[in-house]
């Protein structure tokens, strides 16, 4: 929202720096540019048209998002840690506490607790971490 805000603020600074009254001779005949007379409308329009451009070319990444790499597919005397298949033995991967060991990564749980007023609210958040190898 601010880099829309923004943008338009930008915009109409761009538009109305770049106006100058031109004095030229046309009358009757002169048309509403050739006096030197703008409308609101004109500028507010083109304030409106220069946010919107300005507004897209900001919001844009350009960032190309690649499909996921599956993990490699392990034996069952193999298991799966970091992306790796390791032999499985004696140095098993091990995880903290009573984290489960998924896809070689280990999953865990905390709960955030936030005060707002009389409200408490309980937020569970998850995360993962590579497990350790005992040696």
């Amino acid at each position: 929202m601010k880099k829309i805000v923004m943008s338009l603020l930008s915009a109409g600074i761009l538009l109305s720096s770049g106006l100058q009254a031109q004095e030229n001779a046309g009358g009757a005949d002169g048309s509403v540019w050739a006096s030197g007379e703008m409308k609101k409308t004109a500028i507010i329009a083109g304030t409106v048209v220069g946010g919107l451009i300005v507004a897209g070319i900001a919001n844009s990444n350009g960032r190309i998002v690649k499909a996921p790499v599956k993990p490699p597919v392990c034996t069952d005397d193999e298991i799966l840690v970091g992306g790796v298949c390791i032999p499985k033995g004696p140095t098993d991967p091990v995880c903290e506490g009573d984290d489960p060991l998924v896809d070689g990564v280990c999953i865990g749980t905390n709960v955030t607790v936030t005060v707002s007023g009389t409200t408490t609210i309980y937020l569970p958040v998850t995360f993962t971490y590579l497990p350790t190898i005992p040696s």
